[in-house]
């Protein structure tokens, strides 16, 4: 969970990425297939387009540890990007998720699965 200024961009820039408009959290499939992808860097996070544009960068010790095992351990996870919401970084995951969805239900939340990369040199990245 990320507070962001500009918030808006971000959500224009998903929504060109392949994220797509959540009409909630609970019980609903995430779209599949997004332009965007998350890479690991020995020093930072990055949300990134198929073209290697960054859209997001945050710094690794930021990184929820217990997020970081389960990305890496999936290849991916869920990507949700909402805007005018106002998420305490001390409150219960319940009480995140339910502001998350009322913003979804409210059409101000967009989202997908998105791969999650571990750059090894010489090798492609590949996200989707």
């Amino acid at each position: 969970m990320l507070a962001l200024e500009g918030s808006a961009d971000l959500l224009q820039a998903g929504r060109l990425g392949g994220l797509a408009r959540l009409h909630a959290l609970f019980g609903q499939d995430f779209p599949r297939g997004a332009q965007l992808g998350l890479t690991l860097t020995r020093d930072d996070l990055r949300l990134e387009a198929r073209d290697g544009s960054g859209l997001l960068r945050v710094p690794r010790p930021s990184v929820d540890e217990r997020w970081l095992q389960a990305a890496q351990r999936l290849r991916g996870s869920m990507l949700v990007i909402a805007d005018g919401i106002d998420l305490d970084p001390d409150a219960a995951d319940l009480q995140t998720c339910q502001a998350i969805d009322a913003a979804a239900r409210d059409a101000r939340a967009i989202g997908a699965i998105v791969g999650f990369a571990e750059p090894r040199d010489g090798l492609p990245l590949l996200l989707g």
